[in-house]
């Protein structure tokens, strides 16, 4: 098993819904690290005739790792080459986005601090559910806006990643991110169209991260994602009122300041 921050498999039946899912740890490996996951037994699967299984690798720094082998009715199963996958998954890609933003139909107003959408974890294709969201937008004026935030302590624990995306929220596609591995304990992020527009409001290159929206992007949005292995109350609020996310984040909650 690679080193990761986190590593998971996740079954979803015929809709893309989680149906079930294992963390994987070295508890679940034998002396020489290696892994062995029966569906059916070690993991339910759907009474479907299809259903689909994704294995999820979050690593500090990509490395080259040997894909896990899949035997199906005593047969290994072969599995593309890298370039394939690649191939695929451009060529897929554009239905998936209209398929995501016709279903999520997000109505977010400008000038919002970080909330979490009430479907964001009901709707969605392929969801990872230790996955949470939280949403924010700039407002109409500037469309500058900056992130000052604290990361937790207990990374690497129970938190196995924190990232921010620069996305469009017709087309969900992401135009820059960023994640803890690059930020400092106590982080500011500036949100632009440019670097220029983001030093006029106070962007310091030398401290300062920086994402960018695409300059035909033309429903801009911040996404903050959180990977947790034991859930906490961010997974329970049924508002989306961002007062609710901060009480639970308290000091970690990351503050959006509009320009």
């Amino acid at each position: 098993m690679p080193k990761a921050n986190y590593i998971s498999l996740v079954i979803y039946d015929t809709l893309g819904k989680p149906f079930s899912f294992i963390h994987l740890t070295s508890k679940n490996c034998d002396s020489n690290g290696n892994f062995s996951i029966e569906i059916g037994k070690d993991l339910k699967s759907p009474n479907t005739l299809l259903y689909s299984i994704i294995f999820r690798i979050y690593q500090p720094v990509y490395k080259n790792f040997n894909y896990p082998q899949i035997i199906c009715n005593n047969v290994i199963l072969p599995i593309n080459k890298k370039i394939e996958i690649y191939k695929n998954t451009i060529e897929i890609q554009n239905n998936i986005k209209n398929v995501l933003s016709k279903k999520l139909n997000l109505n977010i107003e400008p000038k919002k601090k970080f909330f979490i959408p009430l479907n964001a974890q009901k709707i969605g294709l392929f969801i990872n559910p230790d996955a949470i969201y939280m949403v924010g937008s700039p407002s109409t004026e500037n469309k500058v806006l900056s992130i000052n935030g604290i990361l937790p302590p207990n990374l690497d624990k129970n938190i196995c990643f924190i990232g921010f995306m620069a996305c469009n929220l017709k087309t969900t596609e992401t135009n820059s991110s960023i994640n803890w591995n690059k930020l400092s304990n106590v982080y500011t992020i500036y949100v632009a169209y440019t670097k220029e527009e983001a030093i006029k409001f106070g962007y310091n290159p030398n401290s300062d991260e920086l994402l960018l929206w695409n300059k035909d992007n033309k429903n801009p949005i911040i996404v903050y994602r959180e990977i947790q292995l034991k859930h906490t109350n961010l997974f329970d609020i049924k508002t989306t009122d961002w007062k609710e996310a901060k009480k639970v984040m308290d000091i970690y909650y990351p503050n959006i300041i509009h320009y």
